[in-house]
């Protein structure tokens, strides 16, 4: 704090005044009272200044020599229209300006202004001077002469990392402060993510603030000068000529701060091996100097004291800004955003690889491909192709370190090489083997252990995993503990991995037989019980699709390999050694399949994976593993495609008779009893089930039974015995409870609810969806959530609740696209299309049914395109457009036929019946649709049809058309 009694002749506190030109009097008085008190650096405007460019640059010019920024603040001054007294407050904040505000008439504070404390002199401004001068004195740093000026110069201009900036500047002025002076701040982080860039925008934002100047000292990881060279550099700066002898820490700390102001250092590219050297160089500072470091070490806090700020990669937002003043001057316009956004995410925000992909590229055109070329280079594990071509001089590491991301990570792996493990093992060898883990995987312990061929218990994995984190080569997870890759790294890792086949061999099986054990642990539990399995399927991802590579080059494509009905494959030479890799492609595949019924959202991935296993059981002639794979590859297809799942399903039940496997027989009996109702065949779907039932109590797979008895009962309903249909429901939900399966618990409480919900009574089954949607995300059934809550939609569209209709049905539709169930999504579409209507919403109702039926098409789903249809129908007669109204519903007809659709059939027909009756003036083929409407919904017990009308009200308008014909005089 300055005392301002008596005044000192010159305070070095560089004062910039922010005001407007009307307050000019007032600040006059303050810039004579300022000057008195030995504040002599004050800038502030007393001349016009022509054109917005010249303004703007002195201004800058202003702040820039300015430390100190007064804002003073009156009606005039914060008026929103006083565009450049905005500016230069703005840009105060930015530079990190110690900014005060004056409050000279009462006025409302600018946005930003309220945070910052104000000092009142709006009654007796003599009376709170000395508290301005007080005020000051809190930001004056301890003068004296000028050290150096080495602040760096601009070799780009700073983009983004403006938090970060803030959050460094937060450390020093709170955190770093001591009693006895400053702790040192090292920026860490791994290569290439811009830590220099940072360390030099603070100084340069910062440099005014010191008055012994700033000085910067490069290191890298080559060490270039002892601890007694620079001091000897440091120490001939500080006398303007060469110290005849040599200078000690001590003695250079200590004539720095008896002949030199504050001072700012900065050390960059700080390597472990340097650290005892670099702790010198800090050592031999005044107390008060600010000391940043840059480093790639986690372990400086450690090893050299103060404070760590680790520098993570570029946000989203940040890495397109770079992307966008790098590319300024590219060809063809501005960048489309979502491909600036696919680079940021390709390199993991990682600021060199964007700066350098950025000055490849000349025109706009250009982009897709340069892209496309990066992903490839990163899949490949070929860092090498995000080097830019410059002609570099041999040896010129420093400028190569800049402009080549291969030879920024080559420095990482040079000092993993120079240590080793108990093991004997160097350090950049288990670098390295973490190249086989995939892009962004969280990796535990075990895992690590594995592919590095460690017994379970080994602590070493413990030991490297740390040393890996403190060279930056591989990053914790701070929520789970687990570690993680950045993409650059990993490509790099896996690129030299890749170099090496027998190594990439031996870690990869090694990886690969952990996660498949582990997998085959997690999936023997209850779905409740699983704790790992999301954690496992990115790297089960990555397995799946390394096996169908090595196995294609064995067998050829492996789709030639995988049609329900196999045609002759002639696979290639069967060595003991392509026999032993399709062996492990089919104990992993074994293993996959569980999980890809139990996930279904796992989608085109688990589809590879069966295809997989087929393929490897079939080229081994292992009739039993294809007949597993037959019968998943239909349930994967139920969903998607019926017709494809049939053909599986029918292979699987001819081969499973032909292995005389009675369980599997059984069990895939069930299987086409359920294809066959879904696909309308009600009566070819019984007699299967019924089959299959005997078969399965015969066995006392008590399991099977209670599904097969779900499948029953919807069948049962589809024939009109609905109280054969709950019956058995119910009877299918008591086995599941005595089994203790909450999924299928789950299940039988949504069909039993179903059974109300087509006998029209909607309240009592949204009770039944209600407790069936508890239980299904309690075991995380993601399939059977979205079934819930399109059941719970459309009965509460029915009961007149159309919001919480389309609340639930939108959230069903969300989990329809998650899991990727194609048929489902197109039903779904279909009842908000007719909740949209029912709201009076054409458009959107319109919309949403044509997706359907664009959706239920591809994945021949009759049904859904029968739903369709018949809203797409209600949507033309609702704007007098009958004709396509007509074709639309004779068109659907056909489908709910096809499909066995009582419900839907039923209220088509009746669509139709008042459509002739009333639109077309043919009351006789209207009344002939709604006597078929009726009569179908006596026979199957329906209380409702699609569309609401209920058997009374169908008996109804047939009762009228019949009244009105026997009403009509005979033809003459």
């Amino acid at each position: 704090m300055i005392d301002p009694d008596p005044p000192p002749s010159h305070i070095h506190a560089p004062i910039f005044i922010s005001y407007a030109r009307e307050d000019g009097a007032w600040v006059e008085w303050l810039h004579v009272r300022l000057v008195g008190e030995g504040f002599k650096e004050i800038w502030w405007d007393t001349v016009d200044i022509e054109g917005g460019d010249r303004w703007r640059e002195e201004i800058d010019r202003g702040l820039l020599s300015s430390y100190i920024v007064l804002v003073v603040l009156t009606p005039h001054s914060v008026n929103p229209d006083r565009s450049w007294i905005r500016y230069e407050q703005d840009e105060a904040l930015r530079l990190f300006r110690a900014v005060i505000p004056i409050l000279v008439e009462p006025c409302e504070l600018p946005p930003g202004m309220p945070e910052i404390q104000y000092l009142d002199f709006s009654k007796d401004r003599e009376a709170k001077f000395p508290a301005l001068i007080t005020s000051i004195g809190k930001f004056v740093h301890r003068p004296g002469e000028r050290l150096a000026d080495q602040t760096p110069s601009h070799d780009y201009a700073f983009v983004g990392r403006e938090r970060e900036l803030t959050q460094l500047v937060e450390l020093l002025e709170r955190k770093a402060r001591t009693t006895t002076g400053r702790l040192s701040i090292a920026i860490q982080g791994m290569g290439g993510t811009g830590k220099t860039m940072v360390a030099n925008e603070l100084a340069r934002r910062l440099a005014i603030r010191y008055p012994g100047g700033v000085i910067t000292l490069q290191r890298g990881q080559a060490d270039k000068q002892t601890p007694e060279m620079v001091l000897q550099t440091w120490a001939e700066l500080s006398l303007r000529e060469r110290p005849t002898r040599q200078w000690s820490p001590a003695d250079l700390r200590s004539y720095l701060h008896e002949h030199h102001g504050e001072i700012l250092v900065i050390i960059d590219d700080v390597a472990e091996a340097d650290f005892g050297n670099v702790q010198i160089l800090l050592d031999s500072m005044p107390p008060d100097a600010t000391r940043l470091v840059t480093t790639r070490s986690r372990i400086f806090e450690d090893v050299v004291g103060g404070l760590l700020f680790s520098l993570d990669q570029l946000s989203m937002s940040d890495g397109i800004a770079l992307l966008r003043k790098r590319m300024e001057q590219i060809k063809g316009g501005e960048p489309d955003r979502a491909l600036l956004e696919r680079f940021v995410v390709a390199v993991g925000g990682h600021a060199l690889s964007l700066h350098l992909v950025a000055g490849r590229c000349e025109h706009v055109r250009e982009l897709p491909e340069e892209l496309e070329l990066l992903e490839e280079a990163l899949e490949q594990g070929d860092v090498e192709l995000i080097d830019l071509d410059f002609d570099v001089p041999s040896g010129d590491e420093e400028f190569r370190k800049r402009t080549s991301v291969a030879a920024n990570l080559r420095l990482s792996l040079r000092s993993l090489e120079q240590q080793v493990d108990k093991h004997g093992v160097p350090y950049s060898e288990r670098f390295i083997a973490t190249g086989v883990f995939p892009n962004g995987a969280l990796i535990t312990r075990a895992m690590a252990r594995a592919a590095w061929g460690l017994e379970p218990r080994d602590r070493l994995s413990d030991v490297v995993l740390k040393k890996l984190r403190q060279k930056s080569v591989i990053f914790q997870d701070s929520e789970s503990g687990h570690y993680q890759h950045h993409p650059i790294v990993r490509s790099y890792a896996f690129g030299l991995l890749n170099k090496d086949p027998s190594a990439f061999e031996a870690v990869f099986d090694r990886y690969a037989f952990y996660v498949t054990e582990s997998t085959r642990e997690q999936t023997a539990l209850p779905p409740e019980e699983w704790t790992e399995v999301e954690l496992l399927i990115p790297h089960l991802q990555l397995i799946g699709a390394t096996f169908r590579g090595r196995v294609q080059g064995v067998l050829g494509a492996v789709d030639s390999w995988v049609s329900a009905v196999p045609t002759a494959v002639v696979p290639g030479e069967m060595t003991d050694s392509n026999k032993k890799l399709l062996d492990k492609a089919l104990a992993f595949s074994d293993v996959a399949s569980t999980l890809t019924v139990l996930r279904p959202e796992l989608g085109q991935t688990g589809l590879e994976w069966l295809q997989l296993g087929l393929a490897s059981a079939r080229a081994l002639e292992n009739d039993p593993s294809a007949l597993v794979f037959l019968s998943t590859l239909a349930a994967w297809y139920e969903r998607r495609k019926p017709s494809v799942a049939q053909a599986y399903a029918e292979e699987a039940l001819s081969l499973a008779r032909a292995l005389g496997d009675r369980p599997a027989e059984a069990s895939v009996l069930s299987h086409l009893g359920e294809l066959n109702r879904t696909q309308g065949r009600a009566k070819e779907a019984k007699e299967l089930l019924d089959q299959a039932l005997v078969a399965h109590r015969e066995l006392g797979n008590a399991r099977m039974q209670a599904v097969t008895l779900k499948y029953l009962g919807e069948t049962h309903w589809r024939l009109g015995n609905h109280d054969q249909a709950l019956s058995l429901q119910k009877e299918s939900h008591a086995l599941f409870e005595s089994m203790g399966d909450k999924s299928g618990v789950g299940d039988a409480l949504n069909k039993i609810g179903s059974v109300y919900f087509n006998s029209g009574d909607h309240r009592t089954a949204i009770g039944y969806f209600e407790d069936a949607l508890a239980i299904h995300r309690e075991v995380g059934n993601k399939s059977m959530q979205a079934e819930d809550l399109n059941d719970m939609g459309a009965a509460k569209k029915y009961l007149g609740d159309l919001d919480g209709a389309l609340s639930a049905l939108f959230e069903a539709l969300v989990l329809h696209e998650e899991v990727g169930n194609r048929r489902l999504q197109a039903l779904t579409k279909a009842n908000i299309s007719s909740t949209y209507l029912l709201q009076g919403l054409r458009e959107q109702g319109v919309a949403m049914a044509e997706d359907a039926l664009e959706i239920s098409r591809d994945a021949d789903e009759p049904v859904g395109q029968s739903w369709a249809l018949m809203w797409l129908g209600e949507a033309s007669e609702e704007v007098g457009d009958f004709e396509a109204a007509r074709g639309h519903w004779e068109e659907a007809l056909g489908g709910a036929r096809r499909a066995d659709n009582p419900r839907g059939e039923a209220g088509i027909l009746g669509n139709l019946g008042v459509l002739y009756w009333k639109r077309f003036g043919e009351p006789t083929t209207g009344r002939d649709h709604l006597r078929s409407a009726v009569q179908l919904m006596s026979q199957k017990k329906l209380s409702q049809a699609l569309g609401g009308r209920g058997l009374e009200e169908m008996k109804s308008l047939l009762a009228e058309v019949e009244h009105e014909l026997k009403a009509e005089p005979p033809s003459s």
